[in-house]
């Protein structure tokens, strides 16, 4: 994974400016307090000049209690057949985001691969209540909604689904 691998070289450097990393560590609470931050994690507790948090979209429970107003969304990423390649890096189409209206945006990945053009919307917002629980079923909404957006603009798209995936923004 390319995140994976960006983290995998930083992590050397913060290393080397005393960070002491705690992956796959079970935080249960984070207090500040006036010199340094507290951290629980089950049974251990340990205490830090300062604290970065990638907690994804459980970071909301973690900061609650801190004040930090932060909503997780259910985000849908749709691929669609570009058997035509029309779509296709290949063929020179690029990275691409519109703004169809005032609160709207669309964005899409070319082709790279057979799983086809991936296509979703940035915008809108179906707020979750717990990330674990988030349904990850397609509904007919999610992909009608992004093929109107689209349509004007991508032209020769087949509107033919291949799949979905389901992510969460944490915002």
């Amino acid at each position: 994974q390319p995140g994976e691998e960006l983290a995998a070289r930083k992590i050397p450097a913060a290393r080397r400016r005393g960070s002491e990393l705690r992956p796959l560590t079970g935080v249960t609470a984070i207090q500040p307090g006036p010199a340094d931050v507290a951290v629980s994690c089950g049974n251990e507790s340990f205490t830090a000049g300062n604290v970065v948090v990638t907690a994804g979209a459980w970071t909301t429970t973690l900061l609650r209690d801190l004040g930090v107003p932060l909503e997780v969304w259910r985000k849908v990423q749709l691929w669609y057949d570009d058997s035509t390649c029309d779509y296709h890096m290949d063929a020179g189409c690029p990275v691409f985001g519109f703004h169809t209206g005032v609160a709207e945006f669309v964005y899409g990945v070319p082709t790279i691969n057979d799983r086809g053009l991936k296509v979703a919307e940035h915008t809108g917002r179906h707020v979750v209540a717990a990330p674990d629980a988030v349904d990850r079923s397609l509904h007919p909404g999610d992909h009608q909604r992004v093929e109107t957006l689209l349509r004007p603009y991508l032209t020769k798209a087949s509107w033919r689904l291949k799949s979905h995936s389901v992510c969460l923004y944490t915002m």
